[in-house]
């Protein structure tokens, strides 16, 4: 369990703390209830924030701060964990069986196991995809008003000649 109330000794750089410590709050914002997956997503953006090698003298400071103050694990750590959990019949995002809203455990197969997580992709970073996608439900939504604002002008325009034509 991460040790939220941990404070940096006086060896340790202040700004490396608050970067750890922002990376952490940010996973814990984003998956505000999924301990699992809070500490995936923290541990990758360590990877993403400081690199891969743990062990260098540049970044061995921030490393060893989130070890300590928030169980960061290395990517082979992480997949020795959700080796561990999957055993116990707990879901990469950290659900048991019936209660993971992605679908996890729903397979044909006792022995079948799929990975539903979104590690890899996070469709709400994208902002170039999100303003396209928002601009094509705009253009829908204009074509849908012109479509009935057409049917509501041709429905008085039949009406109309309807009386006149009585």
């Amino acid at each position: 369990m991460p040790n939220h109330a941990a404070s940096p000794s006086p060896l340790q750089n202040v700004e490396i703390t608050e970067r750890v410590n922002m990376l952490y709050g940010d996973a814990c914002r984003r998956f505000p209830t999924y301990e699992t997956m809070v500490l995936k997503h923290f541990c990758s953006r360590m990877i993403e924030t400081f690199g891969g090698d743990e062990t260098s003298p540049e970044v061995a400071e921030a490393f060893a701060y989130a070890r300590y103050a928030y169980d960061y694990l290395s990517p082979s750590e992480i997949e020795a964990h959700m080796d561990d959990i999957r055993s116990h019949g707990i879901c990469s995002h950290g659900l048991t069986e019936n209660t993971c809203p992605c679908g996890c455990f729903e397979l044909l197969g006792p022995d079948d196991y799929v990975d539903f997580s979104t590690d890899e992709y996070y469709p709400e970073d994208d902002a170039e995809l999100i303003c396209k996608e928002w601009a094509e439900k705009e253009e829908r939504w204009r074509q849908e008003e012109i479509a009935d604002a057409s049917r509501t002008d041709m429905k008085a325009i039949v009406l109309k000649i309807l009386r006149l034509w009585r």
